[in-house]
Order: C-alpha cells, then structure tokens, then sequence
C-alpha cells in the first residue's frame, strides 16, 4: 500500500484532482456529493468513487 498512487501517469492524477475538486464545490452528503460529481463529469458513480478514493490514498500516502 505503500506505492499507492506512484504508477499513475500525470494525466491519471489529473483526472483524480478534477473529481477531488468537485467533490469540495458541492453540497450534501458523500454519496450525494459523489453524484453529482459523477453527473458532471458524464461517469458513472463507481469510477467517481474509485478517482476520489485513489486522489484521498495518493494524499494520505504523501505523494503529490
């Protein structure tokens, strides 16, 4: 778990960024939240999840 986020390629990571940036712009509960992030970026709710759950374990592994 230690390498998490160290093989993802910079565009990879944008893409994580964009859906972690959303996810603060809006308002209700996480899932609702995840939603609507999901909503605005045409995925589905489960690769939402995934891109904010790799954003938040590349942020609390220390990578950047």
């Amino acid at each position: 778990m230690k390498d998490v986020g160290s093989k993802a390629t910079p565009e990879v990571i944008k893409t994580w960024v964009e859906v972690y940036q959303l996810f603060q712009e809006c308002t209700g509960e996480r899932r609702e939240r995840l939603q609507q992030v999901a909503d605005r970026l045409g995925v589905s709710f489960k690769v939402a999840r995934r891109r904010l759950r790799n954003y938040e374990a590349m942020k609390k592994g220390g990578k950047r």
